[in-house]
Parts: structure tokens; sequence; C-alpha cells
């Protein structure tokens, strides 16, 4: 997989050619420019839905933003690499996030070639990594160094694979670093191998390493420097946390690293048997290696709603219907989970969707179920 730089670049404005485009499409959260009105529709969506999955663990307050976030397409080579070169004088390959001191001047530029069908996983997983970059500092415009890092590559379907004899950072080393220090250090080489593993730790280990990520999201702020969020984030996991066990959790998860297959096998498994406990553990994992597959979601939705967790699994069943959202089983499954929370009308409609879906499999238990929630 190809291993993606961060370039976290602050814009000069200079004069430069004026690019004239013709079409603007706004989606729910973003306004797209270019040439083909078509074509900026599907990408204004298929954005949408990023940022969706993106809030969904972050859950930043969408109502905070002034304006939708700006993407510019351009479907000709020669013409992208002139805007991005008059931009920040840098070629860049498939896509980039240019970021301006002005919300309304930040835009995300992407060359996406004539009648391009989606089918090219470099440049889908550049787009990926560079509208995390969009979405973070819309909201966070100096995050820490291995949160924009780890997230953008976590997002971006990058991996890495590291052996015994590799020196891996510590974990403090990890969350200590800023911007500066990892240009002048020669770790930066290796800076986005160990921010990525160190994210992909977090979101797939124990449920606490989750929580306490999840919580400090919040202690970020937008009015803060880079090296203040740093600290604020770094002091919540030293004084949370057992260092000792971290560390060596941490280093664990590195050396015995995966892949999602093997994961999802592993913890059907585990699911079969009964041994939830255990099952969860992979399924956290699996959903750190490929956040964009809906299959951990379902089975972590299934396994809290085995424990009467229902809130939590309405989470996990909505988050996977945000990446398959023509999913049968999904939509039944949040419908089962809603009757559990009393919210009837909401599940009558999930059920009746699982039917249209898969008629043959969910019709007559959907039925029956509507049956008896009606009479």
């Amino acid at each position: 997989m190809k291993k993606y730089t961060i370039t976290l670049l602050m814009a000069i404005i200079i004069h430069c050619p004026v690019f004239t485009q013709n079409a603007v499409f706004t989606g729910t959260q973003y306004t797209v420019r270019g040439d083909n009105l078509i074509t900026l529709e599907r990408i204004a969506a298929n954005l949408d839905r990023h940022f969706d999955i993106y809030n969904a663990l972050f859950r930043f307050d969408t109502s905070s933003l002034t304006s939708g976030l700006n993407v510019r397409i351009f479907s000709e080579r020669d013409s992208y690499n002139s805007y991005i070169m008059n931009r920040v004088n840098q070629h860049i390959d498939h896509a980039l996030y240019i970021h301006f001191a002005e919300e309304q001047n930040r835009e995300l530029v992407i060359f996406l070639p004539e009648n391009y069908s989606g089918n090219n996983a470099e440049l889908e997983n550049m787009i990926a990594h560079q509208s995390f970059i969009q979405y973070l500092r819309a909201f966070i415009p100096n995050p820490p160094f291995w949160i924009i890092n780890g997230f953008a590559n976590y997002y971006g379907s990058f991996e890495s694979r590291f052996n015994e004899y590799d020196v891996i950072p510590s974990v403090q080393e990890i969350l200590s670093f800023d911007s500066q220090e990892a240009r002048g250090d020669s770790i930066i080489n290796n800076y986005k191998n160990y921010s990525w593993a160190l994210v992909s730790f977090l979101l797939s280990g124990e449920r606490e390493y989750y929580r306490i990520l999840a919580e400090s999201f919040l202690l970020m702020s937008g009015d803060n420097s880079a090296a203040q969020n740093t600290e604020i984030l770094k002091n919540r996991f030293l004084t949370s946390l057992n260092m000792e066990i971290f560390q060596s959790d941490f280093r664990n998860y590195v050396f015995s690293y995966r892949s999602f297959n093997d994961l999802i096998e592993e913890g059907l498994v585990y699911f079969n048997m009964g041994n939830y406990i255990f099952a969860e553990r992979v399924f956290l994992r699996a959903m750190g290696q490929d956040p964009e597959n809906y299959i951990p979601y379902y089975y972590l939705g299934l396994i809290a709603y085995n424990a009467e967790r229902y809130e939590e699994a309405d989470v996990f069943f909505r988050t996977g219907l945000l990446r398959e959202r023509d999913s049968a089983v999904l939509n039944y499954a949040l419908g089962i989970n809603s009757l559990a929370l009393g919210h009837n009308d909401e599940a009558a409609v999930h059920l009746h969707l699982a039917t249209g879906l898969n008629p043959v499999r969910f019709r007559l238990p959907v039925e029956e179920i509507l049956r008896q929630l009606w009479r």
C-alpha cells in the first residue's frame, strides 16, 4: 500500500492565473466546483459520506461551521498541476487540501479524470486521506501532529508492518511529537508509520483505550496552537493510564499485527462459540484494520445487543449503515435494536427496508414482528 506523507500547508495567496469553472454543486457539508455537474454531485455525496464517518467518531458540533467545505475538481491533468503549483509550488498527485487562514479560501483540490468510474483505489484512498485533513482542520485548525497524521493514514487505508528488530518509539514520544520537531528529526521518515500504528491500536484495542481516545477529542480547542492541543491530549493519556501497561499493550499490538480477513475469521469463531468478550476484542481490532468495512460494526452491534447495551448497539449498526447503506442484515438488526429502545416507528422503517432488500430472508419474520407490534 502506498504511504502518504501529510503536507500541512498554510497557503500564501499569490498572483496566479484565473481558472474558470462553470458548475457548482452544494451538498450537505460540501460546496464542489468543477465542469461537470453530474460528477460534482457524485463527489459531494461521497465526501458527505466520509464526513459522516469521521464525525461518528469525533462528534464535533457541525453547527459551528459557518460555511460548507470547499472542493475544486479538475478533469484535466495540466490544469490541476498548474493550479496546485500556483498555490503551493509543489507537484502533488491526485489530491491536496490547502489550508488558508481565511475559511472561505480553504479548499480540497482533486484531479479526477473525465468519465472516472471510481475504480482507482490509490486515488480513492488519497481523497479519503486529504478529506480527513480538511474535515479535522475545519474544526481544529491546529491539531496534534500524531492525530492528523495517524487518522489521515488510517482513513486512507495505509498499513505498515513492523518486525521484532524495529525500534518503536514509546507512546509518550509519539504523543509528544509536534510538526516542527518531526520535520527537524530523522524520525519523520517513519513517523507516519508510528502515528498510524498508535491510532489503529487505540481504535481496535481494549475498550478503555477507545474511551479515553474518544474523550480526548473533546479536549482539543480550535483556539489553541498545535503545541497546546498536543500537550492537553498527552496529559489526558498520561494521567488516565498505567503507562507501563499501555506501552506493553501497544508493542504487543504492533508486533502481532494480522490482516483484516484473519481477524474476521477469528472473531467469528469466538462469536459462534458464544465467547463474546474475545469476539468483541477481535472485531474491534478488525475495525481498526479496515474502518470502511461494515462487517465489524455489525458483529460489534450484535454483541452489544446481546449484552443489552442497546444505545451502544445503535451506534455500531448506524455506523455500519454509513458504509453499507443497502445492507438488509444491518437494517434488520437496527430495526430489532430500535424496538428494544422503544423506538417503534423507526424500527418499522428499518424492518421494511430489510424486507425490501432481501424479501426471501426477512419478509416472514418482519411480518410476524410487525403483526405483534401493531396489534
